[in-house]
């Protein structure tokens, strides 16, 4: 008995009204003036308008019914779609099923790469090293920007759970006595060598250095005084319970 061939033709109309495509043409003939019961192949091309109205050519059936296919949408509303697919699977999934996930990932990073994730591939480092550098270039108020739009969805995911940054901390501190055996890696010996060793590079480069730090730190230290008043006492309430750690 011979393969049953797919009803192309019924699957792009339903498809289509699924996804809320319009003015859906194949081989620029509209959809409609094709039989249901008509054979097109699945290397055809197809033309149709996305729900947002953005026209797009040239995408075939291929694509389109393809197990992880981006339907009847443009590139833009299928990584949006994607995303939110991806954002509600993870908002679904248990810790048990989040740390599988990323166990396996590190694993298979490990397995082709060598790390346990591409960012700390050197290649990769240098290029978004690179392209900070020439975004910055052509942008001077980026960096200054980037840092606002952190501080202020930091500061709207607090405010939505207050609990969220107790949260972060002990997943940080729990991941660090994993990896290292301390609940910082500032604790460790290796690090705090490392940052005694860049210090004395530094300073004998730089004879100013240090006060210039000292300066800078103090001019920071006195703005988000005045920002948040009650910050001496909260540091001081984290450095207790950091010290006890």
């Amino acid at each position: 008995m011979g393969k049953k061939t797919r009803n192309f033709i019924l699957e792009l109309k339903n498809k289509a009204f699924q996804d809320k495509a319009t003015e859906l043409k194949i081989n620029n003939k509209n959809i409609d003036e094709y039989e249901e019961t008509e054979f097109i192949k699945r290397e055809t091309m197809c033309v149709f308008k996305c729900i947002c109205g953005e026209i797009c050519n040239n995408k075939s059936i291929l694509t389109i019914f393809a197990k992880n296919g981006s339907g009847l949408l443009c590139k833009k509303c299928s990584k949006k779609n994607s995303d939110e697919k991806q954002s509600n699977t993870k908002k679904n999934q248990t810790q048990e099923q989040k740390n599988k996930s990323n166990q396996k990932r590190i694993e298979t990073n490990k397995a082709k790469y060598g790390v346990s994730h591409v960012s700390e591939l050197k290649e990769v480092k240098q290029k978004i090293k690179d392209t900070n550098n020439k975004l910055n270039k052509e942008d001077p108020d980026r960096p200054n920007r980037i840092i606002e739009t952190q501080k202020n969805t930091i500061k709207e995911l607090n405010e939505e759970d207050p609990n969220r940054q107790n949260g972060i901390n002990q997943t940080r501190e729990n991941t660090c006595l994993e990896k290292y055996g301390e609940t910082h890696a500032t604790k460790t010996k290796e690090v705090k060598n490392k940052i005694k060793n860049t210090n004395i590079k530094l300073n004998s480069e730089d004879t100013n250095r240090q006060n210039n730090i000292i300066k800078q730190r103090q001019e920071t230290i006195n703005k988000l005084n005045e920002e948040n008043p009650n910050r001496p006492n909260e540091i001081s309430q984290t450095r207790q319970k950091y010290l006890s750690g």
